[in-house]
């Protein structure tokens, strides 16, 4: 009987023992860098009219122009600049004489303005995460002064904000 139980014993043990194993499974990720913007138009428009020679000297300002989000996986950089060294005539879309210095952009709660040129400056700056993270939506402003050799005429340009990884 003794036999039998050690025999017994011994063939569970071997059983348990032979059911027990592992296995490792390794997924593969590929998660690229992903950066999404958008800039769109809020508040008054972009329609300037310059009705007398003191608009013309001290410019127009209009505060919270644009409205920009951002969502990223990775901390970012946006940038601003224009797509010509003078604005365009809007009737014919021809160079005018008007450099495109006169416009200027600024992030809101800053002081200075970035006066527009083909070099791009960079206006803001943030970490990753969604329009929601604190610096990914934010507002900005603009600032045309003609001066006082501001030529007559409609004009009309092109500002383009460009974003990259920091």
């Amino acid at each position: 009987m003794r036999v039998f139980y050690i025999f017994f014993f011994c063939l569970l043990s071997s059983l348990s023992f032979a059911q027990q194993g592992n296995q490792n499974i390794f997924p593969h990720l590929d998660i690229r860098s992903i950066i999404t913007f958008d800039v769109s138009v809020t508040g008054r428009g972009l329609d300037y009219y310059f009705r007398n020679t003191n608009q013309i000297e001290r410019g127009l300002r209009g505060n919270n122009i644009f409205r920009a989000t951002v969502k990223s996986n990775q901390n970012w950089i946006m940038s601003v600049h224009s797509d010509s060294e003078t604005l365009l005539d809007a009737n014919t879309l021809e160079p005018s004489r008007m450099p495109c210095s006169i416009i200027g952009i600024r992030k809101e709660n800053s002081e200075d303005f970035l006066q527009l040129s083909t070099i791009p400056q960079n206006i803001a700056s943030g970490g990753r995460g969604n329009d929601k993270k604190s610096g990914n939506s934010f507002s900005m402003d603009l600032e045309i002064t003609p001066g006082e050799d501001a030529e007559a005429g409609e004009f009309c340009m092109n500002i383009v904000f460009t974003i990259t990884p920091d």
